[in-house]
């Protein structure tokens, strides 16, 4: 995916339920009310849009470069699964420490976690907004944050107070932005919408 990876480099919720499959069947991602599973049939809500998948993948560069500045002992990655007290999310960005995590991982204990990130998807405002936090702040994960496209990009900050998100700060544009307390990043939230411009979007 194009990703400078001093970590690694990460997408919505999911419980995960599963059966083998049949022949001439394929695994589809389908959005319920309450939680992402994996079924069989075909897929009830679409895949992630443009933006949300540009976004994220620039959002991820952005933090794993500060790790890296930072020589912080994290792993910033994308979608890639996050277990907790048999349930398993998939965030669309998750910070995790680093001795949690090495080549052959496949499930990131909760309890290893830094940070969540989801984008909002049209789709699934609902569980971007309400139902995933919730679960998030439940299994304990320090911060969470929730990254709105529209009308421009800008990433609310939550971090847990009890067992609760309290909202502590908006991030627009260029700015400098604490992460759970564990390090600082520079974000460039302008860089990704810039991108799409065709004269001098990667000066």
């Amino acid at each position: 995916m194009g990703y400078r990876r001093c970590r690694c480099a990460v997408n919505g919720m999911d419980q995960l339920r599963s059966r083998p499959l049949v022949d001439g069947e394929r695994s589809h991602r389908a959005h319920t009310s309450d939680a992402t599973h994996w079924t069989t049939s075909t897929p009830s809500a679409p895949a992630p849009g443009w933006a949300h998948q540009a976004f994220s993948r620039a959002l991820a560069n952005q933090l794993d470069e500060a790790v890296c500045a930072a020589k912080a002992p994290f792993q910033v990655a994308e979608a890639v699964n996050v277990r907790s007290e048999g349930r398993l999310f998939v965030p669309d960005i998750v910070i995790a420490d680093d001795s949690a995590v090495d080549w052959s991982t496949t499930v990131v204990p909760v309890e290893a976690v830094l940070l969540l990130v989801e984008i909002v998807c049209p789709f699934n405002k609902p569980q971007d907004r309400v139902f995933k936090p919730a679960l998030y702040a439940q299994a304990n994960v320090p911060a969470y944050w929730r990254v709105e496209l529209e009308p421009s990009p800008h990433v609310i900050v939550h971090e847990l107070s009890g067992n609760a998100y309290q909202e502590v700060g908006i991030l627009k544009g260029q700015q400098t932005a604490t992460v759970a307390g564990a390090f600082t990043a520079e974000l460039d939230l302008d860089r990704v919408r810039a991108r799409f411009r065709p004269t001098d979007a990667c000066d």
